[in-house]
């Protein structure tokens, strides 16, 4: 499936942009690194974020007495690498593998070269940095993809239950992994889009409340589950559709629908149905061999019958009444048969 969440994107890439500095680093800075053969040490931060968008920083460091040339390889495994800092550095993507280099040469001594940086993924998976090379030297905070790990099973059996109008308890089987500290994320979506997402702390959990939820909708929950390396499973999803807010009652539904055959190729149809300010109006359905063929739309609410032509001479046909309101609630009657006089 295809998840997708442009607006959380946008609004992460905004923050890597203009205000990366004002966050907390969700790695802490390691220790200085050892120096590539060209003299540069890197350092990797990356910023709080999702698994639609992260975002991050390198700070490419010259700690000799003259200047020095660096280049950088790393490995953006479940993203989409995007280059926030291209005025200064040129990226070359091949696959999942990243070339950063300067564009204004080598490293004057003692400067450094900050590289900001987003990721954008599709929501199945962590967004990370692997495999950092600064020629021939590791880059602190970036581990080497080889360290990760294995990802967690797949959370199995994704259901739901408790379906009120703005509420469902989803629930699932554990994942297993080859390391402590599984955690789960539940990610809600409509149409595609994603709604929010509910992280659940504690290994042990394997169900969640979503709520605030529209009554009478369709939705999709996504489980993933994250170990302690980054590693996050392949997502089981689920469909649901909430029940009718309860407190909204619908319009009566038309009673006694009954049809003057006398003709051929019409007939006259009535029903009862009781009049409410919220009542908008009517639809004669009509049926031929159990398929709809027509509608008659009956806007005026207090209009208990209707002809409805152009029918042929002793032919079976069925007709139902259907009642709507201003909030969007239908009622439909039972079917009657009837056979058009030859």
């Amino acid at each position: 499936m295809s998840l997708r969440s442009s607006t959380l994107a946008t609004a992460a890439m905004t923050a890597a942009m203009i205000g990366c500095t004002l966050l907390a680093p969700s790695v802490a800075s390691a220790a200085p690194t050892q120096e590539a053969a060209t003299g540069t040490a890197g350092q990797l931060q990356m910023w709080d974020g999702s698994q639609h968008y992260s975002s991050g920083q390198f700070v490419i460091t010259n700690p000799t007495a003259g200047a020095s040339d660096w280049e950088l390889t790393f490995s953006v495994p479940n993203g989409s690498f995007e280059n926030h800092s291209d005025w200064n550095v040129d990226a070359q993507v091949d696959g999942d593998r990243v070339t950063l280099t300067p564009k204004n040469g080598a490293l004057a001594a003692g400067m450094s070269e900050y590289v900001s940086f987003g990721i954008a993924g599709d929501g199945s998976s962590a967004l990370t940095v692997q495999g950092c090379d600064l020629g021939g030297a590791a880059v602190g905070g970036c581990s080497a993809a080889e360290d990760q790990g294995q990802a967690p099973t797949t959370p199995g059996d994704v259901h739901v239950t408790d379906v009120a109008h703005d509420r469902v308890t989803v629930n699932w089987t554990p994942s297993t992994d080859d390391g402590p500290g599984i955690l789960y994320t539940v990610t809600l979506l409509r149409d595609g889009d994603v709604i929010r997402e509910y992280p659940v702390p504690g290994a042990h959990r394997t169900s969640q409340v979503v709520d605030r939820l529209d009554p009478d909708r369709d939705y999709e929950i996504v489980v993933t589950a994250r170990d302690s390396d980054d590693n996050v499973s392949a997502a089981e999803a689920v469909s649901f559709t909430t029940a009718a807010d309860p407190s909204v009652a619908g319009p009566a539904t038309p009673a006694d629908v009954h049809v003057n055959t006398e003709q051929s190729d019409r007939v006259i149809v009535n029903w009862n149905s009781p009049v409410t300010p919220e009542l908008l109006g009517h639809q004669v359905l009509l049926f031929q061999d159990g398929e709809l063929i027509r509608a008659h739309v009956i806007g005026n609410p207090r209009q208990a019958s209707v002809i409805v032509d152009r029918l042929t001479a002793g032919t079976d046909y069925e007709v139902a009444v259907l009642a709507y309101d201003r909030s969007g609630h239908e009622t439909t009657s039972d079917r009657v048969a009837f056979t058009t006089a030859r």
